[in-house]
């Protein structure tokens, strides 16, 4: 009795080594196989960054070909500032000297607490225009400078005017912010009685240019428009008080678009970006 029992202790102690060494075993693949997955999702990332990266056509401007003014500040340097250009080109991806960057914004980042503010310059603020090529150009409209002397010209009269220091830009047409707008979904914005001809009058210009079909708009108040009648509303200045009621429906789109972003899932965001 005492042998029979002895023996069956002895296969148990086999029995529990053996699964010990199988689960090692399997310990050791799974920990493999989430390695291999962890590997792959950041090949996966840097491919995804890097072809996105592609797709974003890159002006190499040298910070020497930008006027900056010599200022004395402890503040400025706390902060990233971007010049944001809208043009206004008939032809896609037309972004050089003879564009007209009819919507002109600066964004300013807080280095330290990532706030990022955005104020609008109005196209017909008359401004002594700057270019590290030719020097002084004289005075003209704000918008004249990114015409005159492509984004250098445009960054350099901001900086010069304003006592800025921005080394970068962006600058996007009506067929991108419409096809950004419209992976995420359109945007809410309020529609006022006195808009509604010019809108559609912007839209059909716009449909002639760049072939986007969008139906027009034809009610008043809060509105859920898509990415074509969105750019067509962003367009309208001959009401109001003109450009200065343009800019605000600018930035009502703008903030529109950051409302749906933050409610968007990471498909949407990640066509958005593509855009």
């Amino acid at each position: 009795m005492i042998e029979r029992e002895d023996m069956k202790a002895e296969d148990r102690d086999r029995v529990k080594k053996r699964n010990k060494a199988r689960n090692k075993k399997l310990g050791i693949t799974l920990v493999v196989e989430i390695i291999v997955f962890v590997v792959l999702i950041v090949l996966y990332g840097i491919y995804s960054i890097n072809d996105k990266a592609d797709a974003i056509v890159i002006d190499d401007i040298q910070e020497e070909d930008i006027v900056m003014n010599d200022i004395k500040s402890e503040n400025i340097d706390k902060y990233t500032t971007i010049a944001l250009f809208g043009g206004d080109s008939r032809t896609s991806g037309t972004f050089g000297k003879g564009t007209h960057s009819d919507s002109i914004m600066i964004a300013s980042i807080n280095d330290k607490t990532k706030e990022v503010k955005i104020v609008s310059v109005y196209r017909d603020t008359y401004w002594d225009i700057y270019s590290k090529e030719d020097g002084e150009m004289g005075y003209n409209k704000a918008n004249a400078a990114y015409f005159l002397g492509g984004p250098e010209c445009a960054m350099s009269t901001l900086n010069a005017n304003m006592d800025l220091k921005i080394k970068d830009y962006v600058i996007v047409d009506w067929k991108a912010i419409t096809n950004a707008i419209d992976a995420l979904g359109g945007v809410d914005v309020n529609i006022e009685s006195n808009e509604i001809e010019i809108l559609n009058k912007a839209l059909d210009e716009q449909i002639k240019t760049n072939g986007i079909i969008s139906k027009g708009v034809y009610d008043t108040g809060m509105q859920h428009l898509n990415g074509a009648q969105a750019t067509a509303y962003c367009r309208i200045r001959s009401t109001g008080q003109g450009d200065i009621t343009r800019t605000e429906r600018q930035r009502e789109v703008i903030a529109s678009i950051i409302a749906e972003a933050k409610q968007a899932d990471l498909a949407t965001l990640n066509d958005v970006v593509d855009e």
